[in-house]
Order: structure tokens, then sequence, then C-alpha cells
């Protein structure tokens, strides 16, 4: 077995010390999935992969993530040993080097994250296919050489829904700046803004431009956690759903600064929802807002026990 770490961090004001269960849990899914899906594509069922929370360590928000390859069969490990097997299991710490440092690009010094998040849901302006399996593509004008392993991940579904599905629970995270990784000296390797994000999305199919879709309606909501500074959004839930929505209701907004509402967790809305998707391969939310607030039904202060 294979075995490599890397540490996972987050910056922002949801990161200072300590984040929220609820946060914290999809981003590192997200980040595991990546993992597991790249070594799939790479090793199939040749190998399985497991990736744990090995320690917490002080800083802006530090996790280190444990990634164990592990071969399934004997005579596959002993044909893994021999370097010019073409069947060779990708190891853990080739796996790692692969996505976040300079295992992608021949002969470069970034990985396929950075390769993935040039192309910003495009696709390549050009792409030219070598023999030995490697392929060169061209974006915005600068010519990017990938590996063979890095070929094949770049094209692989299901990673690269995997690393989209990433990029997209760094957006929506509020009050989570930017997420990175860091090396064995304690330096950055790579990191994500939470405003670039949506750049590792995937692209639209071939001949279909995304649709960008609104939608309002009203419904009534309950307010889970606020904001009142710093632009982060509010937590809401609809009795099934729990999301985050930005209020635009000045009115609302002036008198909740002014101390004329009181609003407080647990308190019932009444508001105008404008939801917008993106309809293309995939369906995706890039926003809810509320344009109004119609009621407000401040929650239980207290239950009474007797």
């Amino acid at each position: 077995m294979s075995k490599a770490q890397v540490t996972i961090g987050f910056e922002g004001a949801a990161a200072q010390g300590e984040m929220e269960v609820a946060d914290l849990a999809p981003l590192l899914v997200a980040w595991a999935e990546v993992f597991k899906a790249a070594s799939a594509a790479l090793n199939g069922d040749r190998a399985t992969t497991r990736v744990a929370v090995k320690a917490t360590a002080p800083g802006s928000f530090l996790v280190q993530l444990a990634v164990d390859v592990g071969v399934m069969d004997q005579l596959l490990g002993l044909l893994d040993s021999v370097a010019d097997n073409p069947g060779r299991i990708t190891a853990a710490n080739a796996l790692l080097d692969l996505i976040l440092k300079s295992g992608a690009v021949c002969g470069g010094a970034v990985g396929l994250f950075e390769v993935i998040r040039r192309l910003r849901g495009r696709r390549p302006d050009a792409t030219e296919r070598h023999g030995d399996g490697s392929i060169t593509i061209e974006v915005d004008g600068a010519k990017i050489h990938l590996s063979l392993p890095a070929a094949k991940l770049i094209e692989d579904h299901a990673f690269r829904e995997r690393v989209a599905d990433l990029g997209e629970r760094v957006s929506a995270t509020e009050g989570i700046d930017e997420t990175f990784a860091v090396g064995n000296d304690g330096k950055k390797i790579w990191s994500l803004p939470r405003s670039d994000a949506l750049s590792l999305r995937l692209p639209a199919l071939e001949g279909a431009e995304p649709e960008i879709v609104t939608t309002e309606r009203e419904v009534w909501l309950e307010l889970v956690s606020t904001h009142f500074k710093g632009g982060y959004k509010w937590r809401f839930t609809d009795g099934e759903n729990t999301f985050t929505a930005t209020i635009e209701d000045e009115d609302f907004l002036t008198k909740v600064e002014n101390g004329d509402v009181a609003f407080s967790a647990a308190d019932k809305i009444l508001v105008r929802l404008r939801e917008e998707q993106e309809i293309g391969s995939e369906i995706k939310k890039l926003g809810t807002r509320i344009i109004r607030v119609i009621k407000h039904v401040p929650g239980p202060k207290q239950m009474r026990l007797l």
C-alpha cells in the first residue's frame, strides 16, 4: 500500500481556528472524492483508495488528509514494482503530485487542478494527441503538454465531475475566502479563491450553450443563522433543505440595522425568492436572493416546560 498526505486549508471569516461541522464536512468530502475519482480513473479496480482525516493543526484552518492507495492483488503488487510495466498502479504520492503539483504538465510546474482552472469550463482551443498517449492542448494562446496520466484524468468524466463539485462547494460556503493545499515545507502548493471556484466547472455540451433560467416564488423560510457584517449570505431552511441566500430588501435591512426589527434564529419570514440556475450539461444553482420580505414572524423565545 502506498501512502501520502496533504494538508488542506481554508481561509476566511468562517475559518478562524474553528469551523461549523455543517460547513467543513461537505468541503472535506468534496476534496476526498476528487482523490478517489482520480485513483479510480488511473487504477481502475486494481486498487482501492482510502482518504481519511489524519489530524488538525493551528492556523487559518488546516486538516491533514491521508491518502492510501492499496493494491488489490499480490501479483499486481509484484508487477507494480517493475518500472516499465505499463499497467503500474499510480501510487498515492504520484496521485497528489499529478493533481496538485507538477506531475500533470510535462516539463512544467503546475498540477491538473491548475490546468482545469485555466480552462474555466471551456474546451481547449486546440488539442494534439501524441503516440505515447500524452496530449498538447492550447488555452488562450498558451500550449500545455499533459502527461499520459494527466490526459486520462482530464478526459475522465467522473473525475471532472468531482473537481467541479469541489468548486461548487467552495463557492457556496459562506465565510470561506479560499481553500488551499500545503506541501511538506508548509508552503501553499495550490490555492482556489472562492471568487474563482466555479472555474473548475465542466464544459457545456458540444453545440449547446448553457442557459441561465431565473424563477421567482413566494415561500415561508425559517432563519438558521445571520451575518450582519461582511456582506455574507444568511442561512435559511424551508423545512426540508438548508441553504444560503442574500437579502436584497433594503427597507427590511434598514429596519434590522436600526433595531426596529429584532431578527434572530428561528424567526419565520414570508419572502419573494429569486433563484438562478444554469441549464447545460448539468443543472447548476447560481444563486438565491430574497428580493422582498413580505411578513416577519418572530420565533419562540422560550419553551414552556411546566
